[in-house]
Formats: structure tokens, sequence, C-alpha cells
């Protein structure tokens, strides 16, 4: 097992946050109003060390955190302050069986859609009406991996800023950048940009390995449950399917999304 091998974080930095208030950002609507948000686990404290995220407060328990290059990276940190918790206080906050011991309270953030000026290679992640946040993780995740500029995201249902979906984004909600918007300012936005918009739907004949695809791009993606509404197909310049069997009649979100990022960088020559 390894040891902290120096000194903990200047005490003069302690942190102003209590245990308590820190708990309350557990719960989505004290997130919202505090525009803060509970990120836990070394690989979170090291993606916002690495996407140059302000960290408002780092929690940590010394008992728990054993990773020596955490320790290392916790005693530079410029973090603004430190809270140094016990593992009973730790597991009050943790979902995890066995936790890292570490965690990071920083700002949400999120871009104004006006500001997105499309170039060639770019490519977005509209998600219309997302509900589950490991689902909406797992995209980011996705997302990193294939290069998407950002996640636009229709409609107040998902937020990607719950603990399940920073846990399956696997650091990537420090690196993927998010858009709050509606389909009326998509419609506005698309109007005034050379944005090609594509949609997955079954209700449609053409095979998504068949479809042609440009960047900039818009990749419209709906819930499994009802996938996109009418008013998303009404901007998409091109509707495509994931086809199946007749023994399944819809595929994971995510799953579906990875398949049609993929084909679009794959039909670019990413």
């Amino acid at each position: 097992m390894a040891r902290h091998p120096g000194h903990a974080p200047d005490p003069r930095h302690s942190s102003a946050l209590t245990l308590e208030s820190l708990r309350l950002l557990l719960d989505r609507p004290e997130r919202n109003r505090r525009g803060l948000f509970w990120a836990e686990g070394c690989r979170s404290f090291f993606s916002a060390l690495e996407n140059g995220w302000p960290i408002r407060t780092v929690v940590y328990c010394p008992k728990l955190l054993h990773s020596r290059q955490t320790w290392r990276a916790l005693e530079t940190s410029a973090a603004d302050a430190f809270l140094k918790v016990s593992p009973e206080e730790f597991h009050l906050l943790t979902r995890r069986s066995e936790p890292d011991g570490i965690g990071v309270v920083c700002e949400q953030r999120w871009l104004p859609l006006i500001e997105q000026t499309p170039d060639h290679g770019d490519l977005w992640v509209a998600l219309d009406s997302a509900r589950t946040p490991g689902n909406l993780g797992t995209i980011l995740r996705t997302c990193a991996a294939t290069g998407v500029r950002g996640v636009m995201l229709i409609g107040g249902e998902a937020d990607p800023y719950d603990a399940s979906a920073i846990r399956s984004s696997m650091g990537a909600i420090f690196s993927v950048p998010l858009i709050r918007t509606s389909a009326r300012s998509l419609a506005g936005w698309k109007v005034r940009r050379d944005v090609l918009f594509v949609g997955a739907t079954p209700n449609t004949p053409l095979d998504y390995r068949r479809g042609r695809y440009r960047t900039p791009l818009v990749l419209m993606m709906g819930s499994e449950r009802s996938g996109l509404r009418d008013r998303q197909i009404a901007l998409c310049d091109r509707l495509v399917r994931l086809p199946m069997t007749a023994k399944v009649d819809s595929l994971n979100l995510a799953v579906a999304t990875s398949l049609m990022l993929y084909e679009v960088r794959r039909a670019e020559g990413g």
C-alpha cells in the first residue's frame, strides 16, 4: 500500500465549504442553484488539471488516498481550497464501494450556442430529450474519443453533472464542451451557418452506412423511448437509420450514438 510521500496541502487554503454543503451538491436542484458540481476519483482530479479546469475545492481523505502520483499532484495543485475529511465523511459523498479518497468541486460550464462557429472537421452531437445520466456520460466519453467539438443538449431532461454521468464519462466531462439549447435556438443558429444536420431515426429507408457525410455536421439523436421529435426531424437535412432485426426495436442511445460518430469519421477519412 502506497503511503503519502510528502506534506499535506497548505492549511491556509482550507475550504470554507462544509461537508454538509458539499453533500447538497449530490442533488440536481442544489447543483443548478449554485452552478457547481462534485466529481469523484483520481481520474476526475487529473482530468480537471489536464484540461485547465479551475478547481474550487479538492476534497481528500488521507486514509483512503493511496496513489503516490495523486499525492504529488495534490501537493502542487493550484486549487482554491482543500477540505480534509475522514473515511466516514468521505463515504457520505461516494457511490463507490472502494473510493479513491479524492474528489473535486468545480463550476459548471455551459457554452453559448451563438459562439459556435463551424469549420471543416467540426462535429457536434445534439441530444433530444436524453434522460439517463449513465448514457449521457458514455456519450461524452465517445465524443472525446472521436474529437467531437461539443454536445448540444436540447431540453432540460439530461444532467451531465450528475454523479452517474460524470463517472461514465471517465473524465470526458472536463474535455467535451456542453451547450444547453432549444430546437428553436438551434433552428436560428442553423440558418446562418453552413452545417449539415443528420438525424438517426428508424422511420427512413436510408442505411446509416450509405449516408453521405461532410463536416461541419450536427448529429441529432433522440431518446430511446420516443426517438427524435418532429421539430428536431424538421431540422435535419438527412435522415438515416441503424438496421436491426425484428427481435429488437431500438438500440441503447449511447451505442447508437457511438456507431454514428465512428461512421461519420470513417466517411470523412478521420
